[in-house]
């Protein structure tokens, strides 16, 4: 289970990351 967590973490992290590249570059 930590495991799981600390991946969606990560992919959370990567969504968001690419939201505001998104955002700033448009």
């Amino acid at each position: 289970l930590d495991v799981a967590r600390r991946s969606s973490v990560q992919d959370d992290r990567g969504m968001l990351r690419h939201h505001l590249l998104q955002i700033f570059t448009a």
